[in-house]
């Protein structure tokens, strides 16, 4: 039987990030694994806040059955012949926080202040683009993988929130199943 290697493919990514994020200038205070692929939870609380204070993710979202038409697609004609899949699809969303100008009660941001969080965001872009190079090129080396794909969505800004931005990609891929076949 098969090892699963879902855990070792997400810590993988998760490690690129991390070395991504750390050799950009400001790094983030903290890079770590978050559940679900639609994003973090923005961890507010009276004493700290992780978008000012930078927070680089990656969350696990969404596994499905390869489907017969070849990955991504969702297997439903293996599941109705009761054989097992042959591999799984696995969705990831590679991200970083950060506080966005938010200015005073009585002046908006200033150019200044707008320049230097383009600055950062691009920054976090090029680090994020490299932890996804850093995941694709190890997975597809792996001997286990062989065969596999892997889908890199595009990168997305939707623009701040509440005082938070976030930027993050969906990484797609697959590994083969821990079932045994038919």
């Amino acid at each position: 039987m098969a090892v699963d290697l879902v855990p070792a493919a997400v810590q993988l990514v998760l490690t690129c990030l991390c070395e991504a994020v750390n050799t950009a200038p400001h790094p983030p205070a903290e890079c770590c694994l978050r559940q679900g692929s639609g994003g973090p939870l923005m961890d507010f609380s009276a004493t700290v806040d992780k978008c000012c204070e930078g927070l680089a993710y990656v969350g696990v979202g969404d596994m499905w059955p390869v489907g017969t038409g070849g990955f991504p697609s969702q297997d439903i004609v293996r599941q109705a012949d009761g054989c097992s899949p042959t591999s799984w699809a696995v969705e990831v969303r590679v991200g970083i926080l950060r506080c966005a100008p938010v200015g005073t009660d009585t002046e908006p941001p200033t150019c200044a202040e707008y320049t230097a969080a383009t600055v950062q965001a691009m920054y976090d872009a090029q680090s994020i683009r490299r932890a996804v190079c850093c995941a694709f090129s190890v997975l597809k080396s792996d001997p286990q993988m062989l065969g596999m794909g892997v889908v890199i969505g595009r990168l997305q800004s939707p623009g701040p929130q509440g005082g938070c931005s976030d930027q993050w990609l969906q990484l797609q891929f697959e590994v083969p199943a821990v079932c045994d076949g038919c």
